[in-house]
């Protein structure tokens, strides 16, 4: 578990080493957009709520095919499409 929340991150980055990695608090920051995350291809829980992001990348349930829950509460977020039918928990309220 990387708990970086409550660190005004604007971009995530110098993570794709961390391949083991199941959990990842990136919440309450400034991040915008959801990058740089693919190598994590053992991550269970990812948290991003309360940060600036407007869309979930299409690759996200492709190559994170170990997600399994997703919080993205507090964002921007305009449109959702078909890739995140292979989580089981997916938290998207308070998302304007």
């Amino acid at each position: 578990m990387l708990n970086l929340s409550k660190n005004a991150i604007e971009k995530i980055e110098k993570l794709d080493k961390l391949t083991c990695l199941r959990e990842l608090n990136l919440s309450f920051n400034c991040i915008a957009k959801i990058e740089h995350l693919e190598a994590l291809t053992s991550l269970q829980v990812l948290n991003v709520s309360g940060n600036k992001i407007e869309t979930i990348p299409v690759w996200l349930a492709r190559k994170l095919k170990a997600l399994r829950v997703f919080k993205i509460a507090r964002n921007r977020i305009q449109t959702v499409g078909y890739l995140l039918v292979s989580l089981y928990i997916m938290f998207f309220c308070d998302s304007p």
